[in-house]
């Protein structure tokens, strides 16, 4: 049986923000609160003008300009 009090959501990319906001949507909602989330790499801002954009904007291929067609 699962343990309601210990719930955890993982994932990477688009399903780390897909974790995330899962995590949001679960307590807004009242349904039992999710324990730990381990999210590597998520989109979360998608202003695409964090920190993290625009610094490494033109080391990475997937950065910047590029990110926004995904």
């Amino acid at each position: 049986m699962t343990d309601p009090n210990r719930l955890a959501l993982m994932d990477d990319s688009a399903g780390g923000n897909m974790c995330a906001a899962m995590t949001l949507k679960a307590r807004e909602v009242g349904h039992p609160v999710i324990a730990a989330q381990t999210l590597r790499v998520p989109v979360v801002d998608h202003s695409f003008k964090a920190d993290g954009y625009t610094r490494n904007a033109e080391r990475t291929g997937c950065v910047g300009r590029r990110s926004v067609v995904f």
